[in-house]
């Protein structure tokens, strides 16, 4: 679709143009909150904030994720996301087995996570 074809379409649809301006709106958004948060936080503050965000109510988080997948996702590398969850176990924050993460204390994960 050539420009004055796609200019046309949202001229003649408002309804359709609000649509396009909400999503554009919620995608800038959450590309500044990513941008603010690579910039002022530590991998291990945004893999705590990650685990915080995917926990269930029961405090547990089921990855679906591999730990490349999950690096890719919060601005890090697969060996720091590694790391990050052997100190936050070292830490007593959290325990993992196999593909289920237990948050054992919420209060300073949250905390660490900002």
């Amino acid at each position: 679709m050539d420009t004055n074809a796609l200019r046309d379409l949202l001229d003649k649809e408002p309804e359709f143009a609000l649509h396009i301006a909400r999503l554009v709106t919620q995608d800038l958004r959450r590309a500044i909150v990513c941008c603010g948060k690579m910039a002022l936080q530590s991998p291990l503050e945004r893999l705590a904030g990650y685990l915080i965000e995917n926990a269930d109510g029961g405090g547990t988080v089921r990855l679906r994720e591999t730990q490349g997948q999950i690096a890719s996702q919060i601005g890090t590398v697969r060996e720091v996301v590694g790391r990050s969850f052997r100190r936050l176990e070292d830490d007593g924050l959290v325990m993992r087995r196999g593909r289920t993460v237990r948050i054992l204390n919420r209060e300073d994960l949250a905390r660490l996570a900002r």
